[in-house]
């Protein structure tokens, strides 16, 4: 009997195989992940449309818009909105402290009580939900809520130990992936360095629509709510925030660092670090460096500029919704005059008023 011969694959065509393999693997794990940016992308502009269309709603009942942060206080534009996004719950585990106002800058507390956004040192959540009744503020902060947290940022839900200019603790914060839009011509926060008439001291009296103190209503923004700022996605520094551990922040703020609810920082009788909840287009977009940290001089220029910085981590630019609701992806390349008057609200007249 003759013996049969059985065919099998000779080494060069094995290898032509595993090379054509590997060029459409190549080919489309590119495809892959930029469909899964896209639909990342795609849910924080959803974000950005619930934040704005909750923000229509808070201005129908309230004929203006939420403080950006309240100096001395410590409440953040987030807050107030909580209640209209279906965050009831969270709002009502806040106690917002009582206040009266002098004019349109100062605050004074009327409530005895210390409610505070953090903890004096570190401690168990369990127990001082359940204990210590100022805290349960803090409780809130420690929330991880979807809206407020763009999914290509790619926090973890356990959140990030903070620790405050004084030393206060917050264990388990929760960053957020927005700001407000305090400016559109301001480059700091704190400190000496502003000409007089776009510069007031922890950034209240300013030129947007969400900043210390603010209490804005449609009819301020002459330029049109179609053409101003409301919110924005904004860089938080996560490696930035893992290292200094629990070191406290610098007065002026030294590192990028963006929360919602409420801070410590700004409940501090000068209200420091505001850039936790707001951030202005006085300054470029995603100022973020790889490798570069501006802020070991936390009063320097660049390290104001940018904890002030609007910017993501999407290709490109960032997703950003208007006070008209509408909401918009923006080109990083965006020109400096249009970028500092999509801030402004009102940028043929003087604003702000010092």
């Amino acid at each position: 009997m003759n013996a049969q011969r059985h065919r099998a694959f000779t080494l060069v065509e094995l290898l032509v195989v595993i090379a054509i393999i590997g060029v459409l693997v190549a080919l489309l794990l590119p495809a892959v992940q930029a469909a899964r940016e896209a639909a990342r992308r795609s849910q924080c502009l959803n974000n950005l449309k619930q934040i704005g269309l909750t923000t229509q709603n808070y201005m129908s009942a309230n004929n203006k818009l939420p403080y950006g942060v309240v100096n001395t206080e410590g409440a953040m534009w987030s807050l107030y909105l909580a209640p209209y996004m279906e965050q009831q719950s969270l709002r009502n585990l806040v106690h917002i402290n009582k206040f009266t106002m002098t004019g349109d800058d100062v605050i004074t507390l009327t409530d005895p009580n210390n409610y505070n956004y953090s903890h004096t040192g570190p401690y168990d959540s369990a127990t001082i939900a359940t204990t210590n009744p100022f805290s349960k503020n803090l409780i809130a902060c420690e929330t991880p809520v979807s809206v407020y947290q763009c999914p290509s940022a790619g926090f973890n839900p356990s959140g990030q130990y903070d620790v405050s200019t004084d030393s206060y603790h917050v264990m388990k914060r929760q960053p957020c992936s927005y700001i407000g839009n305090a400016s559109g011509l301001v480059t700091r926060q704190m400190g000496a360095g502003e000409p007089s008439h776009i510069y007031h001291r922890n950034m209240k009296k300013l030129d947007g629509v969400l900043y210390g103190l603010s209490q804005i209503g449609f009819k301020h923004i002459e330029d049109g709510t179609s053409n101003t700022l409301l919110v924005g996605e904004a860089f938080h520094d996560w490696d930035k925030v893992e290292s200094v551990g629990t070191r406290p922040e610098s007065g002026l703020g030294n590192r990028q660092d963006h929360w919602y609810f409420g801070s410590d920082d700004v409940d501090t009788s000068d209200g420091n670090d505001p850039s936790e909840g707001l951030g202005s287009t006085g300054v470029p977009m995603n100022l973020q460096k790889p490798g570069v940290d501006p802020c070991t001089s936390p009063g320097s220029a660049a390290c104001q500029e940018l904890q002030l910085s609007f910017g993501s981590t999407h290709p490109g630019g960032m997703n950003a919704v208007k006070c008209d609701g509408s909401v918009e992806f923006i080109a990083e390349g965006i020109d400096p005059a249009p970028w500092s008057e999509l801030g402004t609200r009102a940028s043929q007249t003087n604003l702000p008023k010092p």
